[in-house]
């Protein structure tokens, strides 16, 4: 507890700075996040090397410079290089090819979304993304410790309880509800709509939590980094964040 605490005072400020000043902050920090995931994915799965790296920052490269205009060809393109690259070595096989593509709509695609949103007609939204999944992670975390009795998944993920996911899921709501106040949010949607919203967001941010403890069991490794001490690595501290955000994405979008 005290490693997690000590890390979320210097984590919290930088995060803070980044939200707040957004634009090209946001990009390069993104951008710099990306990278360090995409490194402990390869590495937790046994799958790094320079073809898996290269290729991550290069797709990377591509959303940042031309967004998803032809992303689709692109992908299409770099796939088949990929399977000609497996004619010629070991390196990259096809277990080694899915995984890859794994990280590109599991990683890359949504903290790249996140600068879509900060650029939407709402990037006060940005901010919601942390305080669904952060917010419900610190709630949850909590309550277990105090009131946890029954098991949510315990094949996947023993230490996290049904009645941890409740408080989780009514601390997100009442915080989203505080940040929908205070932020004047009528514009965006009805406080019924957008209460609506966060629950269902909260509830399938608990399960990209559990996709990670997935991964990692599947793997047979605790954490995905060492980057946070108490945390464990961008992955372990982004696993919600990351199926948040096309969420929120879409809600702005075509909501």
């Amino acid at each position: 507890m005290i490693k997690r605490l000590v890390s979320s005072i210097v984590a919290l400020p930088i995060l803070l700075y980044v939200l707040i000043h957004g634009g090209m902050v946001l990009k390069i920090s993104s951008f710099i996040v990306i990278g360090i995931a995409l490194y402990e994915y390869y590495l937790s799965t046994k799958i790094l090397n320079l073809f898996t790296f290269i290729g991550g920052i290069v797709t990377t490269m591509y959303l940042y410079l031309f967004g998803f205009e032809y992303f689709e060809l692109f992908l299409t393109l770099m796939m088949f290089l990929f399977l000609l690259t497996g004619l010629f070595t070991e390196t990259m096989k096809i277990d080694k090819i899915g995984l890859f593509q794994i990280s590109i709509f599991y990683i890359i695609v949504p903290i790249y979304l996140l600068n879509g949103i900060s650029s939407s007609d709402f990037p006060v939204m940005v901010w919601l993304v942390f305080i669904i999944a952060w917010g419900s992670d610190t709630f949850a975390y909590f309550t277990g410790r105090l009131i946890g009795k029954h098991k949510l998944a315990p094949t996947i993920s023993p230490k996290k309880t049904i009645e941890g996911s409740v408080g989780g899921i009514i601390g997100a709501t009442l915080s989203s509800m505080i940040f929908y106040y205070y932020f004047d949010l009528r514009e965006l949607s009805s406080l019924t709509v957008f209460a609506g919203f966060i629950i269902i967001t909260t509830v399938i941010s608990q399960l990209g939590d559990l996709v990670a403890s997935k991964i990692k069991r599947i793997f047979n490794i605790k954490d995905f980094g060492k980057i946070m001490p108490g945390h464990g690595g961008i992955l372990d501290r982004f696993d919600s964040v990351l199926i948040i955000i096309p969420l929120v994405y879409i809600f702005i979008k075509f909501i």
